[in-house]
C-alpha cells in the first residue's frame, strides 16, 4: 500500500473515530440529568482586585 494510500486511509478512520466520539457525547448529554455547572466568581488567582 502506498504512503498516500495509507494516509488517507487514517485520516478516515480518524474522522469517524471523531464523529463517533461526537455522537456518544451528545447522547450521554441528552440522556443524563441536567445540572447546573460551577461557575468561578473569583479570578484565577483566587483574588479580586477592586
Amino acid at each position: 500500500m502506498s504512503a498516500l494510500a495509507l494516509s488517507i486511509l487514517l485520516s478516515l478512520v480518524s474522522a469517524v473515530a471523531y464523529a463517533g466520539g461526537a455522537i456518544v457525547q451528545e447522547r450521554v448529554a441528552v440522556s443524563s440529568p441536567s445540572r447546573s455547572t460551577r461557575r468561578c466568581a473569583a479570578p484565577a488567582g483566587g483574588r479580586r482586585s477592586d
